[in-house]
């Protein structure tokens, strides 16, 4: 029996402090429904580990009080802080996948300034001379909303798989959202002649969102795989990305839209804000603020 006596009840002491914190995560006032439902899940299993583990430990003291087993000393051999151990590895002359095909982890991160620097320059450019592509902005702007709107009721991020509402047509209905509100956006600047300004921004907004969203989506497919293990690695490979071509998915689960998971991800948000833009591009074009 390679567990020691030690070992065995470390690991009990370890499951029942874990049993404490779910239980108290399940009777949470504040915290959604299906979050209560997933710790009080989480509880049994940590239960039925614990009896286990319990038990085991009683078979072992049984063992060597009749004198079947005796204890033996397993070594560690530590080998961290050691120099002698230590392997040196050259740096990736290219950016691993979790960090992203076309860009580093670093500018990811800074993906969110750099959007804000992005938006302050188009309202400074920003000319609608056309009403039907104002229109037009209107219509994209209001569904990529709702298609973010719709996904942020639904997902719970890193503590389950998100398969309602729109995660059952594509994987990333948020930066699917993102896109028709910035194409959006794209189309309220047509006009003739095109100045290049607006030409500038296009080609920035398109392939800034090419690179940057695709390489996030490819590091938060590592980090889901590894976090969430294989009901996700099931999940994606039945729903596509980005494009809903396989149209509803069926047979991946179902869950509920929650109001209260909508409010904690903060999604309205976006709606305030792509609210103020058409105002504002409604405004300049009706009055040259």
């Amino acid at each position: 029996m390679a567990e020691t006596v030690g070992s065995l009840i470390d690991k009990i002491c370890i499951t029942e402090l874990k049993i404490f914190h779910m239980q108290e995560q399940s009777a949470r006032s504040d915290a959604a429904e299906s979050h209560r439902e997933f710790c009080l899940e989480r509880t049994g299993i940590l239960r039925r580990q614990k009896e286990d583990l319990v038990e085991e430990l009683s078979a072992l003291f049984h063992s060597w009080h009749t004198g079947r087993w005796k204890p033996k000393i397993y070594r560690q051999f530590k080998m961290y802080n050691d120099p002698a151990f230590k392997i040196t590895t050259p740096k990736p002359t290219s950016p691993s996948m979790g960090e992203g095909v076309f860009f580093s982890g670093r500018l990811l991160r800074l993906r969110v300034p750099l959007g804000f620097v992005l938006a302050a320059w188009y309202l400074f450019v920003a000319r609608v001379t056309v009403p039907l592509f104002l229109a037009v902005c209107c219509v994209l702007v209001v569904f990529g909303c709702f298609l973010r709107s719709w996904a942020a009721g639904y997902l719970l991020k890193g503590k389950r798989v998100a398969v309602g509402g729109p995660y059952s047509y594509i994987r990333n209905p948020l930066y699917a959202g993102s896109f028709l509100i910035g194409l959006g956006c794209c189309v309220a600047l047509i006009q003739s002649p095109l100045p290049l300004s607006v030409w500038i921004f296009w080609f920035i907004f398109l392939f800034g969102f090419a690179g940057i969203y695709r390489s996030k989506t490819l590091a938060e497919e590592v980090e889901l795989r590894s976090g969430l293990g294989q009901p996700y690695v099931d999940y994606a490979a039945k729903v596509p990305a980005f494009l809903p071509v396989r149209g509803r998915v069926s047979g991946i689960g179902r869950q509920k839209f929650s109001w209260e998971i909508y409010r904690r991800n903060r999604e309205y948000q976006c709606l305030l804000g792509s609210a103020a833009i058409l105002v504002f591009l409604f405004l300049r074009g009706r009055i040259g603020i």
